[in-house]
This record gives structure tokens, sequence and C-alpha cells, in this order.
């Protein structure tokens, strides 16, 4: 975590843990009223470092975290279905790190993060904020409730999976002020990952029937409109399956803090956090496919901090008692809170 720290381990130590969160709460729209719960769900959180005193000076370890993501899922009939009923998005980093005490008071860490991401998102898509297929009676920039299919009518469901990888690095410093007072911190760098997958286009049938003389295509019979929707998922159409991208910026990270040694038992600390989310701004997914439309969300995160404090006592030779509690102030602005993502 703060690389600096590896200094103050003895001989050969491994550690491994894991956070479960698990989030709970409900999308209200404003326009209705209409409250949707979010179902049971969890996301289990790993960590685990190996480090090893290699001389009197020099510590070298490894560590495997993840300090960003997480997950929403929603029901697929909540009015939010339409940015996202289901999303996932976990980085893992892998650090080799190496650290040394320069003098009696300081030590400087360093570590180099290889990241490997994975991102999943699944929406569906309203029929009638779709365009019309090119015909020669209407104009192109006609949508489907134009001819009468009504809002929030689901007919495709889309599932984008992606992958990508980068590198950060991580520095530390900790400063001994005397024997119970010591003085940390550390700098993670960002990293724009730059994620490539596939997206598939399901059907879903709306079983609507345009009336005869609704438009100009069927002036005397009924046209059942799944069965014209179809072509769009053939090869080569707007809603075939195919290559897709997008870029997420891992944020740069700070933390400054300090460990107070009470008493031979008793050990206080507290540091205070920045997280640069300023750096994401827009959600972009490329599709290869020149046919489907590209599609820009726009987030306008900006950057969140966080206080927190903590305390650990060793109620015996075997046992020690940790407790802590952490504030943190939330990165997306009010006007960009979607089902979409887990603020």
């Amino acid at each position: 975590y703060n690389p600096a720290g590896l200094t103050a381990v003895t001989g050969t130590q491994l550690t491994a843990g894991g956070v479960l969160i698990v989030p709970h709460g409900g999308f209200t729209d404003y326009l209705y009223g209409d409250k949707t719960d979010m179902p049971s769900q969890s996301y289990p959180v790993p960590n685990g470092y190996l480090s090893r005193r290699v001389g009197d000076r020099l510590a070298v370890g490894v560590g495997v975290f993840a300090p960003y993501g997480l997950g929403t899922k929603w029901p697929t009939d909540f009015i939010g279905r339409f940015d996202g009923y289901k999303t996932k998005l976990a980085s893992i980093y892998v650090q080799p790190t190496v650290a040394i005490r320069a003098t009696d008071w300081l030590s400087l860490g360093l570590g180099v993060a290889y990241i490997h991401s994975t991102v999943e998102l699944h929406q569906r898509a309203d029929l009638s904020q779709f365009p019309l297929p090119a015909n020669p009676f209407l104009p192109p920039t006609t949508t489907f409730a134009q001819i009468g299919v009504p809002a929030y009518t689901d007919f495709a469901d889309a599932n984008l999976s992606a992958s990508g990888n980068g590198v950060a690095f991580n520095g530390g410093i900790q400063i001994k002020v005397n024997d119970r007072l010591t003085l940390g911190g550390h700098f993670l760098t960002r990293k724009k990952i730059k994620y490539t997958g596939d997206v598939t286009f399901t059907q879903i049938p709306t079983n609507l029937i345009i009336p005869p003389g609704t438009t100009p295509l069927n002036p005397t019979t009924p046209l059942p409109l799944d069965l014209a929707l179809a072509a769009q998922f053939l090869p080569d159409s707007a809603l075939s399956s195919g290559a897709a991208s997008t870029e997420i910026t891992m944020p740069d990270q700070a933390q400054v803090g300090f460990a107070y040694k009470a008493s031979d038992r008793l050990m206080l600390m507290a540091d205070y956090q920045q997280i640069v989310w300023g750096w994401f701004n827009t959600l972009v997914i490329d599709f290869a496919n020149p046919r489907t439309p590209d599609r820009t969300q726009y987030e306008g995160y900006k950057d969140s901090h966080g206080v927190r404090v903590g305390a650990e006592y060793k109620a015996s030779a075997k046992t020690t008692i940790r407790a802590g509690y952490l504030y943190h102030s939330a990165a997306a602005p009010v006007q960009t809170v979607t089902p979409l993502l887990p603020e």
C-alpha cells in the first residue's frame, strides 16, 4: 500500500485477505415517482502481499490488490435499463516493489504495478428512440416513436465484454519523527486503459403490429414489427454483433497520514486521501461496425476526498483488534448519477 513501509518488516511475511462489498439502495424516477429496489448482490475484493527483508536497509515484495472497481445489478424491467441493468468493472494490480531505508528516520519505496482490467456492460435498447430503416417515404431522421411506437419499448439486449492492460507507478515515503510518531505518504499514478472486446445484440420480441395505413410502407396490410426489425440484427446491419472498444482512466491517488504509538498496546492512525477522478469526463463506446452509432455518455466526474481514522489494540500476544472509520466524498456530480455506475 505504502511501498516505503516494507522496510519495517522482518524476515519473510505473507498476508492475504479480502473485503466483501454488499451495496444496497434504490432508484427513483423523478418524473413518475416509481422506485426500484436494487436486488441483493455482493462483490468480493481480494488482496495479497508477500514481503521479505533482504538486508539491514533493503526490502522487496509483491502485492496483488484491487484499488478500483465495483458493479451494479438492476431488474431488467425498471426504467433505467436503457442506461444499464448490469455493470461490472474490475481492476487487478500486480505490483513488484522495492524499498530502502535511506537513514534511520527516512524510508523510500517504489512499486511498478501491472494492471489487468475488465469491464462488462449490459443494457436494453429502446425502439422508440431508434431511427427507422432507410426508406423513400420518410425523412432519414424519423424515429419509431414518430410512427406510434410507445416509449420504453425493449427490442434489443446489448452485452459488452472487454478487457485491457496498463502500467502504473506507486511511490511512498515514511518519516520516523521519534519512537512514537511516524509520518507517511504515497502516490499512485493514473493510467488510461484501452479496453477491447466484443458486443452482442440479441433481438427481444415486441409483439407489436403496425396497423394498416399507419405508414406508406403498409397502406393496406398489418405490419408485424418484429419481422421487419429482424433484418437489423443480420451481419453488416446496424445491430450485428462485433468488436467494440472503450477507454477509462484509472485515476491518480495520493495519501498523507500518521501513526502514533499511544502506549505499548495502542496505536492510533489517521490519513487523508485524494483521488483525481476529474480525468473521467466522458464514457465513449466505439463500435467497429460503421452502421452501429457510437455511444458517448457524459460523466463529468470530480475529484473525491476521504478521511480515515483507526486504532489498533494488542489484546494479547496472539490477538490484535483493529477498528476504523472512513468518510469519503462522491466523485459523480448529482447531474450524472445513473444506474450505470455504483455512485
